[in-house]
């Protein structure tokens, strides 16, 4: 069976888990630990789910203000939805960090810890995008209507990438060892 060719879907960290004597399954591989005291990875759990939160809320409430047409314009629309996706992916790669902090697995630590910053950077890079839509937008066509809404929305946009930039650095220089 060892020597059968394995089809592309095949996950290769199934090697890890291995069938025990009433038919279950325990995994034998290599596990990670945030490496540090018991309160530093508390404090970095705290300012990863913070960041996490701010960066989901930056996102989604300029959604929540009043209407304008600069939020109806595809020029600014295109680069709110690109960034809303990327905002989940780090959202979803966060939380299931946060869930597994204390045990990581290998294959777990390989689709948190190594693709989140990637993850954060691409969605910096597309809330800057956003708000520089939105600058252009109001450069070009003005401000029509109260201005208030308007102005938020390119604030919001800011604030998500820096949020993002934030967990990136904080994600960067967080430090894992083997178990």
């Amino acid at each position: 069976m060892a020597d059968r060719k394995k089809r592309g879907f095949y996950r290769e960290y199934l090697n890890d888990f291995q069938r025990t004597a009433d038919g279950g399954y325990v995994y034998r591989g290599e596990c990670f630990r945030y490496d540090g005291d018991e309160a530093r990875k508390k404090r970095f759990a705290a300012a990863l789910a913070v960041l996490t939160a701010l960066a989901a809320a930056f996102v989604a409430v300029p959604e929540c203000l009043e209407p304008t047409e600069m939020s109806r314009s595809p020029i600014t629309i295109i680069p709110w939805g690109l960034s809303l996706a990327a905002v989940f992916a780090v959202v979803w790669t966060a939380v299931r960090l946060l869930v597994r902090l204390n045990d990581l697995k290998a294959y777990i630590f390989e689709k948190t810890v190594r693709r989140l910053p990637l993850f954060c950077i691409i969605a910096c890079a597309l809330s800057c995008a956003t708000t520089l839509s939105q600058i252009i937008y109001i450069c070009v066509f003005g401000i029509s209507g109260d201005p208030v809404p308007v102005i938020w929305r390119a604030v919001f946009s800011a604030l998500c990438a820096a949020a993002c930039f934030c967990m990136f650095r904080l994600i960067r220089a967080a430090r894992f060892t083997s178990k």
